[in-house]
């Protein structure tokens, strides 16, 4: 037996309120997730030597090894000379407190709210 089912009369009110609600949360919680920070700085600490720079910059940095790109709030390792490259397979980060690490390179990159560095309390 096959049912005729008229789609438009089965919604309730009920049900679009629940089905706006839901959208409106959804587009809030996107919002939020994908919010661009526009006063980060990168944290980059290579061989004990820890340097800050804006985000907001184009520039290519050269390490011993490595190469790390900063384009306009993103920052990713362009080359690196490691053996499994993890490290630029990591992609880009832009979000605050993003880490990319490459230990045979002993490199550490991270995205800071601020230019304070990381310490154990902030965790």
């Amino acid at each position: 037996m096959i049912m005729n089912i008229k789609p438009l009369q089965s919604i309730k009110t009920g049900d679009l309120i629940l089905l706006f609600s839901f959208l409106i949360l959804l587009i809030y919680i996107f919002s939020i997730y994908f919010k661009f920070e526009k006063n980060n700085f990168v944290e980059i600490e290579a061989n004990g030597e820890k340097k800050i720079y804006s985000t907001q910059m184009i520039k290519e940095l050269q390490y011993p090894g490595i190469t790390i790109e900063i384009n306009n709030g993103k920052v990713r390792v362009k080359h690196s000379n490691c053996p499994n490259k993890y490290c630029q397979m990591q992609g880009w980060i832009s979000r605050n407190f993003q880490t990319i690490l490459c230990v045979p390179n002993n490199l550490r990159v991270t995205i800071l709210q601020s230019n304070e560095s990381l310490d154990s309390t902030n965790y």
